[in-house]
């Protein structure tokens, strides 16, 4: 919401110079909806148990009625077992646990891919992420500039990206030991975007017929890959 809200000031002031009754006018009434909308429960929360967000509430009712090995302070964290967040994210697997399971994991995180299916779709992201890499430096060169408008949309794309993967290794050091990528899944349309911008300039390399050819051929890849492991891996998770 705080992202969505900066974007549309942003994009306001930038489209609409010296119109600040209207901003607050348009800000106000989204705001208000939002409060409508969402707000019931995080006033109840504030009422009934002086706690807004219900973290410090959902933690008090966790140790009184919770199983003693399962309460917030007895559970093992990485952060009741005393090792680093370093450690936790590459001794004990988190990154790539959460990694692989976002692209595909089955049943009670026991049902994986076939490593080549993961290493398939990490050489893609890394295709993509050079093209995104080689469109920046493009743009440099060039002293290319974007809007403000534009500029205000990535920045906060990107912060949607590095807040969504901090608060799940926030989440696992601190509170509940989860190397999910299910976690991660609010990071899915920011990502794709960048991806998608990387996609454009490795194509934008290749002739109109022939670029068609390989989106269409990549495309038929993923369907086929997706069909294959439905039936090799998620059904006999089943």
């Amino acid at each position: 919401m705080s992202k969505s809200l900066l974007v549309l000031i942003i994009i306001y002031i930038d489209k609409n110079k010296n119109d600040y009754k209207g901003l607050c006018r348009l800000t106000a009434f989204i705001v208000l909806l939002t409060a409508i909308l969402a707000g019931y429960l995080f006033i109840r929360h504030l009422v009934l148990y002086g706690d807004l967000l219900g973290f410090k509430t959902s933690h008090k009712f966790g140790a009184l009625y919770g199983a003693p090995e399962n309460s917030a302070i007895n559970r093992p964290n990485p952060k009741n077992v005393g090792i680093s967040i370093f450690e936790m994210l590459f001794e004990w697997q988190w990154l790539e646990v959460s990694y692989k399971s976002l692209i595909g994991c089955f049943g009670y995180m026991s049902f994986w891919l076939p490593d080549a299916i993961y290493n398939l779709f990490s050489a893609f992201y890394i295709l993509l992420l050079v093209g995104l890499i080689w469109k920046i430096i493009d743009l440099i060169k060039n002293k290319k500039k974007y809007s403000v408008s534009a500029m205000a949309l990535y920045v906060c794309l990107f912060l949607c990206i590095i807040i969504t993967v901090a608060l799940s290794i926030y989440n696992s050091y601190f509170v509940d030991y989860q190397p999910q990528g299910r976690y991660c899944l609010p990071a899915l349309p920011a990502l794709a975007v960048f991806l998608t911008k990387g996609a454009e300039k490795l194509i934008s390399k290749f002739k109109e017929n022939t670029s068609y050819g390989i989106v269409g051929f990549t495309g038929a890849c993923m369907i086929c890959v997706s069909i294959g492991m439905f039936y090799l891996v998620y059904l006999p998770s089943v």
